[in-house]
């Protein structure tokens, strides 16, 4: 896993049954704690590495001593979604400038998710997930995200189209939207899972 955070993605994929090889995360105390709950992890970021998808050679090289080229798992990542999201700066005035979305504009985290397709092109992994708020697909009219796409496209991939799905529709009592882009080079396509009936009142 790729910006794992506090390993929410990777803590759904391990209960779905996969095995965990690594996570990349830049924030220390997110590895602190990672490391703390799941002491059997590889978890690559400071004080020890520097977990930085923007280091895409370091990341490279660290992935090269663990898996090859071709690799017969998936690559599953989040790329900071604070340029492409309204709520980030909702504590703005919204007649202010700086109430917009910054998107690929960002220097540092609007360009994470050509650093992180980057390296899917490296590995080549059977399956990836893109994960990230609702706003990045309307982001430049999706113009942005379909250029990604376009490039998992030519590099092999069976990408589906975006799906955006609200945690309030799986039994969560949280209103939360996101995007999920998924892709696979072997032929297989996910089964969207489909809403529950549970219902939340005050």
């Amino acid at each position: 896993s790729f910006f794992t955070g506090c390993g929410g993605i990777d803590l759904g994929f391990e209960a779905a049954g996969y095995e965990h090889i690594a996570a990349f995360e830049f924030n220390e105390l997110f590895c602190k704690t990672l490391r703390k709950n799941r002491p059997n992890w590889k978890i690559f970021g400071p004080p020890t590495h520097s977990g930085d998808v923007s280091n895409v050679s370091e990341i490279t090289e660290t992935l090269e001593a663990i898996i090859p080229s071709n690799f017969e798992g998936i690559f599953v990542g989040g790329p900071p979604c604070q340029p492409f999201s309204i709520a980030s700066n909702q504590r703005f005035s919204k007649a202010g400038d700086n109430f917009k979305r910054i998107g690929f504009e960002h220097d540092k985290n609007g360009n994470l998710l050509f650093d992180y397709i980057s390296i899917i092109k490296k590995f080549n992994p059977t399956c990836f997930l893109i994960e990230n708020v609702a706003g990045l697909r309307d982001l430049d009219g999706g113009e942005q995200l379909f250029t990604a796409i376009r490039e998992l496209e030519q590099s092999g991939y069976t990408v589906n189209r975006p799906l955006v799905l609200n945690a309030a529709d799986y039994g969560v009592p949280q209103f939360r939207e996101r995007l999920f882009v998924l892709g696979s080079r072997n032929g297989n396509s996910p089964i969207n899972p489909t809403p529950s009936n549970m219902q939340f009142g005050a």
